[in-house]
């Protein structure tokens, strides 16, 4: 079978270009409907302090690198432990945000991971609350 190609580009240069515009436009489709409208990079004295989610659950981050999480995200206990702050570095990644780890005492082994953004004049917390073509995110604004 013959495959008429016009401008005589071979079947691998086409199929290169088909291949690479999909992984551009799969790209483009994961990062447009994010919640914020870029990265953050904050430290720890940024994240001490409470931070609300819209229907009022709330996650204190005290200096001493303690937390404690009242309802944050559709959860329904009250969870504590220790967080984190990783922002990879500029060279790697030159608009990164900073990631605030959260790991939960209790045994569980369990971490989340919420990252730094802006919206509007708003610095917030984010995570996808599943897949992240499935638009579901837990937005934590600072109080």
């Amino acid at each position: 079978m013959k495959i008429f190609l016009p401008g005589k580009k071979s079947a691998r240069t086409v199929l290169a270009w088909c291949v690479l515009s999909a992984l551009c436009s799969g790209c483009a489709l994961i990062t447009s409907d994010l919640p914020v409208e870029s990265g953050r990079v904050i430290s720890a004295d940024d994240l001490v302090g409470t931070w609300k989610d819209e229907g009022g659950a709330a996650i204190t981050f005290s200096a001493s690198g303690g937390f404690t999480a009242e309802r944050i995200c559709g959860d329904s206990a009250v969870r504590e432990g220790e967080w984190w702050i990783f922002t990879p570095s500029a060279n790697v990644e030159p608009h990164a945000a900073s990631q605030v780890k959260l790991d939960f005492r209790g045994g569980s082994g369990r971490v989340d991971q919420y990252e730094a953004g802006e919206t509007g004049d708003d610095v917030v917390l984010w995570a996808a609350l599943g897949d992240l073509d499935d638009s579901n995110y837990c937005l934590l604004v600072k109080e």
